[in-house]
């Protein structure tokens, strides 16, 4: 029950954080599908455009060499004054092919030379090529064939004419014309399809990203929040721990002293014995207990120093004669900046955690470099911690054990994490817990202290 209140109070913040991030995901999907849609149907109109304008240009040629004309092919100095004369309207090149795709007439320089069928359309970056089927020109009236009289005899025998024997020839095939442009009206509709199509890109990536970072730092808001609140709790806690602490360690002395006095003058008495022993064993546990309140709310600087870790790790074992330490440290550091005493007691931690895990079974202890930190591990044989459990065993007053305080582990994640380093409890190889602290070479500042 106790996690109904912040579990309810966090909902209305996932519920806007995922809502904005769908709306402004929907409104930048729409925006980008949008502009796409708009410039492919601009790149369609843009066609039609470029298409017309050289329709118009081939009406404009076709005009040109109307009033006049004879029969066979434009003279190129036609051609030419053609294309002076319609260089506004940005035709740079026009040509009328042969039978085998080569320009018989032309004028200007084509971008591209390569023949192109009648009818096709091709697009060379700021200009275009566009093919027509020619037109048959106009003949002397009353020839049916369009052809003027007196022809010259055909190539091929040398006889007469065939129309001089009342028979018409069959006329070759029309000439196809090409010509080129730069259609201005069709680049500057495209240049503008181009920008809003980037402009439309742009503004709807840039709104998911924008909805993406800020999904992001509300989460990390909430993150930093819930961790906030977290300490709140605990400074809370911690206070709370320290009055009570306080006001229990006078009485309490003052109940284990006449206790231990008591002992004394009843050794004769078995049974009172027992019973006087008893009160000094929870008279001493309580006071383990005050011990550890105090410890848990105390906000000491660290004392730093150059320190070796292997030295460290072997006097925290030294406190446990009894149980079985293998120790890994070749690859220790010689030296590492923090505080000995604290850390003798997260160690003293952790031995002792591992070795109530599996009495009488081996401890190994490991130290090493890694990256920028140094890392100590305490393996155990044990069972192991739960998944579920690995949170919650730093938390205070939370333990598994009948007569333990459960400030152990969160005394010693307060000491971790001055250092500014991280303690996590993992699966050992073989089973068991592995419980790895991790420090940095040198602490934050706002941590740590020199000794004085």
């Amino acid at each position: 029950m106790k996690d109904a209140a912040p579990t309810r109070a966090r909902l209305p913040a996932r519920v806007a954080r995922w809502g904005f991030f769908a709306v402004a995901l929907v409104l930048g999907t729409g925006l980008l599908v949008s502009s796409i849609t708009s410039y492919l149907g601009a790149r369609a109109l843009l066609e039609t455009v470029i298409e017309g304008q050289a329709e118009a240009a081939h009406r404009e040629l076709r005009q040109y060499l109307q009033p006049g004309r004879r029969h066979g092919p434009p003279h190129e100095d036609e051609l030419r004054r053609f294309l002076e004369d319609n260089a506004d309207e940005g035709v740079v090149y026009v040509a009328v092919m042969g039978p085998g795709g080569e320009p018989l007439v032309a004028a200007g320089t084509p971008s591209d030379p390569r023949p192109l069928r009648p009818g096709e359309l091709r697009i060379l970056g700021d200009h275009v090529q566009a093919a027509f089927p020619g037109e048959p020109p106009g003949g002397p009236p009353g020839d049916p064939a369009g052809r003027p009289l007196g022809d010259p005899p055909s190539l091929m025998g040398g006889g007469p004419p065939s129309h001089a024997f009342g028979v018409s020839s069959p006329r070759p095939p029309p000439a196809p014309i090409v010509i080129e442009l730069r259609p201005e009206a069709a680049l500057a509709l495209r240049a503008r399809a181009g920008r809003d199509l980037v402009v439309g890109v742009t503004v709807a990536v840039a709104l998911m990203l924008a909805a993406a970072v800020f999904w992001r730092l509300s989460r990390r808001a909430q993150v930093v929040e819930a961790h906030l609140g977290e300490q709140r709790h605990l400074a809370a806690l911690g206070e709370m721990s320290a009055v009570l602490a306080h006001e229990i360690r006078n009485p309490l002395a003052s109940l284990k002293g006449h206790a231990q006095l008591l002992a004394e003058r009843v050794e004769g008495d078995p049974a009172l014995s027992r019973k006087v022993a008893r009160i000094v064993d929870e008279s001493q546990r309580l006071e383990a207990l005050t011990h550890g309140l105090l410890d848990f709310a105390r906000q000491s600087r660290l004392a730093l120093a150059d320190v070796d870790p292997a030295a460290v790790l072997r006097r925290c074992a030294d406190a446990w004669p009894d149980a079985t330490i293998e120790f890994e440290l070749a690859r220790a550091p010689a030296r590492w900046r923090f505080d000995a005493a604290k850390l003798e007691r997260v160690l003293g931690n952790l031995i002792d955690n591992a070795d109530q895990a599996a009495p009488g079974r081996p401890i190994r202890i490991r130290a090493y470099v890694e990256g920028q930190r140094l890392v100590f591990e305490v393996h155990d044989r044990g069972p192991g911690v739960r998944p579920s459990d690995r949170a919650r065993i730093f938390e205070p007053f939370h333990t598994t054990r009948t007569r333990g305080t459960g400030l152990g582990l969160a005394v010693s994640r307060r000491i971790v994490e001055q250092h500014g380093g991280t303690i996590e409890v993992l699966d050992a190889p073989g089973g068991g817990a592995c419980f790895r602290v991790a420090l940095p070479r040198e602490p934050s500042r706002g941590s740590a202290d020199e000794p004085r």
